[in-house]
């Protein structure tokens, strides 16, 4: 059986203040389908808990190290989310559009 080195967690990562796990996943691609999924199902909310304030949100997927124990490690940005929301004249609402989804 093999060792777990790694996890993957999803971080609302809007405000530099506050820290909000949203899920750990063991492989990064779970994590940022599981992301790309919500996002696509959720685009007439907010899904992070300190976003839409200003209509802006960023979600992380960090690498975090199993296993060890390290001061202050909030782990690796290895994906990164952008949300804005907009009025959508069509939709005749405001709608939640990712403006930046990308591996760091």
């Amino acid at each position: 059986m093999s060792e777990i080195d790694h996890v993957y967690e999803v971080v609302d990562a809007t405000s530099d203040e506050m820290y909000y796990p949203m899920g750990v996943f063991l492989l990064l691609d779970e994590a940022k389908n599981a992301l790309r999924i919500m996002s696509k199902e959720c685009s007439e909310c907010s899904i992070t808990e300190h976003g839409g304030e200003d209509g802006y949100e960023k979600i992380e997927v960090r690498q975090r190290s199993v296993g060890k124990l390290r001061d202050n490690d909030s782990g690796v940005p290895v994906f990164t989310m952008e949300r804005k929301c907009a009025y959508d004249d069509d939709e005749d609402e405001n709608i939640w559009s990712i403006i930046k989804s990308e591996d760091e």
